[in-house]
């Protein structure tokens, strides 16, 4: 499959690695969740983010510099991280988001300096989505407790999926890739199921369409067929777009619903790339994902909705990492 494939050639992230991912993840979603509303969990995210800095320093001080000032730089900024993570400590009740994700950020440019860019992208994706399934569920289980029973548990049970799919790109697993793809697509048919319950009929569709397509690339990814992870993908576009559409006819933003139709355009594109194997229309389609998702995580930045921005500008930057990865792998083969 093609998360494989960007793996291929760069060292495989370890289990110190995976670890310290999926901490960084749980971090930052759990530093999001306490800047955005008192969810009484402030000791839980300083726990958290000394053990990112314990476990990510672990494993990157065991890697190979790269250049001179990669030598000096890391045990500087993991040291900063791990000041910033004791603040957490020290000072619980007015510094724990801020300190948190400062801790998160350090630790993240020190991973793109002691790493190659596909194992740095793969590392941040697979973190970025990991906190965006924390911050999803701190929004889902707020539905549940307003007695929005359809649509939080659908959020919440979608938030638990996708940081299995962050996991498995940690540990580069297409079985949990799978399983992750197909919990993802039925909390999308539940939220389309209550989109048509609310006589929203282009989202409700829209969101059922998508989900169905990520079933199907759920399957695809258990059964290792490329044509049907490549058809499922141009099937994603069009869903996506009717997203974007209906949140433009809803008035939910110019610019959301816009992100929204580009992600969907180069859903098609990412779909026909992995058809035909080609590495640079997947790196385009990648980075336009990418800018499209930092486009939605700025609408929501502008909307006040600190912590699906937030998350979505993280993952944006990740997958235009994979994107680059991509292109820079086609460059060097070609050379």
């Amino acid at each position: 499959m093609w998360t494989a494939k960007v793996g291929g050639g760069t060292a495989r992230i370890d289990i110190r690695g995976q670890l310290a991912g999926w901490f960084l993840g749980v971090a930052g979603g759990m530093g999001i969740n306490v800047l955005s509303n008192d969810i009484g969990y402030r000791g839980v995210v300083a726990a958290l983010a000394v053990g990112m800095v314990i476990s990510g320093t672990n494993w990157l001080l065991r890697l190979p510099y790269r250049a001179p000032w990669a030598r000096d730089a890391p045990p500087i900024l993991l040291g900063l991280a791990l000041g910033a993570a004791l603040v957490t400590l020290v000072d619980p009740r007015g510094w724990a988001g801020p300190a948190t994700l400062i801790a998160v950020g350090l630790v993240a440019v020190t991973v793109f300096i002691l790493t190659d860019l596909a194992t740095a992208s793969r590392f941040l994706f697979g973190a970025a989505f990991i906190g965006f399934g924390v911050v999803a569920i701190g929004v889902g289980l707020g539905m549940l407790r307003e007695n929005d029973l359809l649509v939080g548990a659908a959020v919440t049970g979608g938030a638990v999926a996708v940081i299995g799919f962050g996991v498995a790109a940690l540990r580069e697993n297409n079985l949990l890739f799978g399983a992750a793809d197909i919990g993802i697509g039925a909390a999308l048919i539940a939220l389309g199921v209550a989109a048509l319950r609310a006589n929203n009929l282009l989202l409700g569709v829209a969101f059922v369409g998508l989900g169905v397509a990520l079933i199907c690339a759920g399957l695809a990814r258990l059964c290792e067929s490329r044509l049907l992870f490549g058809a499922a993908l141009i099937g994603i576009g069009p869903a996506a777009m009717g997203v974007g559409v209906a949140v433009l006819l809803l008035d939910g933003g110019l610019l959301f619903g816009a992100a929204l139709i580009g992600i969907g355009v180069a859903g098609i594109a990412i779909g026909v790339a992995i058809l035909f194997e080609n590495d640079l229309l997947l790196g385009v389609g990648l980075i336009i994902v990418g800018v499209g998702a930092n486009g939605i995580g700025v609408a929501r930045l502008l909307e006040n909705d600190l912590m699906f921005g937030a998350a979505a500008i993280g993952a944006s930057a990740a997958i235009i990492g994979f994107g680059m990865a991509f292109l820079h792998v086609r460059s060097r083969v070609r050379r």
